[in-house]
């Protein structure tokens, strides 16, 4: 029987972690402590009167009774239960108090250097490679060569995959990593056991490894190289996800923005991030009494900041943290508000609070600098409710907590325990809409869509007009109008530096032969940054679509949301438009 043995390379680790180890309360639970806290009751008279089965209410019961708020009384050979004094003071609570235990352990886990999965250390036994190496001596060993290796662990996945389901991350020191091989034998093209778990790149670059070599080749170093993570740590279109959209859910318009941002500080019940791509002091002052007011009600505001096109706002943004953090309004606050010293190095503009509808998080992506704008341009975002959607959002956040330098944080971890629990949160039932996050050069594959699929209009507006916006949004609009015969509007606000070199007058001229009018809006003024074609497509980001181009796909520099929904587009040209015939019938 031919075997061939395929030499994976991992990093082999080691982090000590914090948690907090134990259920949440139940609403079943908290209504069988309220039933308890009234009078005595059998597990057989509570099963009956809750309609439940008796093993789940003797389940909760337990679970009660080791908190120490349920006792037990025997009389005439029947067991009563009933709330003792600890019970009664919990049970009128609104939220019963967590239970959770607090232990410091180790983890041990595996990345492999292919795919980007991290495996607990019981899902694969490693090797070193000198060990390896004498075994090469008998066997046929092919070893898997990544060409490029980056840093595109994505903390979130990481520590779910390693936390048990009752577990929630408090803290984690992350030791150093050691390079490994993991070994799969490969019998006549079919591959040894692997984890259970899906791996579409790893499993195929083993067969294909496998097939590079014959079992003539022993005591040969065979290298199959593959584009390692750097490459293959995203795809180049977003995961797409089944959501239920409100057109109301479109915010558009810089006052849209200002009563936006004013709703999650009102609404928001423990948490608020936002990040800006830079702050300005006065910006940030006066949106203080709201902030305040959600400090009172125990809200902590977090607020991070990243990177602009313009050099000088890095440096004001920097100056206008310094003074900030000297201002005696501010201190008074504390921890309930912090503002992050570094930079992300990010351009999103982004906002993930706990203030929807009973305490859920919601997230706001799009354009808008939450703490630069005075909410006079023209902007748009999108709301986004739904836990599994919402929950992309956060990832990518915790992401933008750690990229200053890799070192991890609470608000890091913070960030990853809601993730956490938003997957167990359970999707709308009422999906009508798709929905993706796109983060870099996910961006392209949108434009190239427009222009393929578009069937009547592609409607496309930036702050900026740049060099780089002929082959990268223009010339694919141009190339759709041409072969499908139908309208595309471009707007931009203003040229960049580099554009005044060379006038946009021919590339305008250009575009008009093709069918595409390019024109610039110079009020209201224009920040938005949108895609829409037809009827029923949008794309709303961070990204200036006509003056910058993002290739990368390991970081969520630039950060927008991809909406597909009846309507969508029709209602966001029509607010556009709308925007400037109202400045025009006011004659400006």
């Amino acid at each position: 029987m031919s075997v061939i043995q395929v030499a994976i390379p991992v990093l082999k680790g080691r982090s000590s972690i914090v948690v907090d180890k134990g259920r949440p309360w139940s609403v079943v639970e908290h209504m069988i402590l309220e039933a308890l806290a009234k009078c005595n009751w059998t597990a057989i008279e509570l099963s009956k009167a809750a309609k439940m089965p008796r093993r789940v209410v003797i389940e909760a019961i337990i679970r009660l009774m080791r908190a120490g708020w349920v006792d037990l009384s025997e009389a005439r050979g029947t067991i009563t239960f009933h709330a003792n004094s600890f019970g009664l003071a919990n049970a009128s609570k609104s939220e019963l108090p967590k239970n959770f235990e607090r232990i410091r352990r180790q983890i041990n886990f595996t990345i492999d250097l292919v795919e980007g999965g991290v495996f607990r250390n019981h899902e694969w036994y490693v090797f070193d490679e000198y060990s390896l190496r004498e075994r090469e001596k008998t066997e046929v060993i092919v070893w898997i060569q990544p060409e490029a290796v980056a840093e595109v662990c994505d903390r979130g996945e990481f520590y779910e995959t390693l936390l048990d389901y009752d577990e929630a991350l408090v803290s984690a020191e992350p030791s150093g990593f050691s390079r490994k091989y993991i070994l799969v034998a490969v019998r006549n093209g079919i591959m040894g056991r692997l984890p259970d778990r899906e791996m579409p790149a790893l499993r195929a670059a083993i067969v294909e490894a496998a097939r590079s070599v014959s079992l003539n080749e022993i005591a040969k170093k065979n290298i199959y190289p593959v584009p390692g993570l750097v490459f293959a740590s995203r795809s180049d279109v977003p995961e797409v996800r089944q959501v239920h959209f409100d057109i109301t859910d479109l915010v558009l318009d810089g006052e849209a923005h200002r009563v936006a941002l004013s709703h999650v500080f009102e609404n928001a019940k423990k948490s608020i991030f936002i990040h800006s791509t830079f702050i300005n002091e006065a910006k940030v002052l006066a949106w203080l009494p709201e902030i305040t007011s959600a400090a009172k009600r125990g809200v902590k505001t977090h607020v991070f900041w990243g990177q602009s096109e313009d050099t000088p706002y890095v440096v004001s943004s920097r100056t206008s943290i310094s003074n900030l953090t000297k201002n005696r309004d501010v201190q008074n606050l504390g921890e309930a508000l912090v503002i992050y010293p570094f930079s992300t190095k990010s351009h999103a503009k982004l906002i993930v609070a706990d203030s929807g509808k009973g305490g859920s998080f919601i997230a706001v992506v799009g354009s808008c600098n939450w703490f630069t704008s005075g909410f006079d341009s023209y902007e748009a975002s999108v709301l986004l409710r739904d836990p599994h959607i919402v929950r992309d959002v956060v990832r990518y956040f915790a992401e933008l907590s750690v990229a200053h330098n890799g070192v991890w944080s609470p608000v890091a971890t913070e960030l990853i325990n809601i993730s956490k629990a938003l997957q167990d949160t359970p999707t709308s039932p009422r999906a009508n809409a798709k929905a993706s996050i796109v983060i870099g050069a996910q961006h392209g594959h949108f434009v190239l869509e427009a222009r393929d699929t578009a069937k009547r209009r592609i409607f496309a507006a930036s702050h900026r007009l740049g060099p780089v916006s002929d082959s990268s949004v223009i010339t694919p609009i141009m190339t759709g109008a041409r072969a499908n015969n139908l309208k595309a509007n471009v707007y931009f606000g203003r040229t960049t530096g580099a554009m005044w070199g060379n006038r946009p007058d021919g590339l305008i001229d250009e575009a008009a032969k093709s069918g595409v009018s390019i024109e610039t809006i110079e009020t209201p003024r224009l920040h938005a940054k949108m895609l829409a074609w037809d009827d029923d497509f949008v794309l709303v980001t961070s990204l200036n679509w006509l003056s910058a181009v993002s290739n990368d796909l390991g970081s969520p520099k630039e950060i927008g949301v991809y909406i597909e929904a009846k309507g969508v587009a029709e209602t966001l040209i029509a607010n556009f438009e709308g925007a400037r015939g109202a400045i025009y019938a006011d004659g400006v």
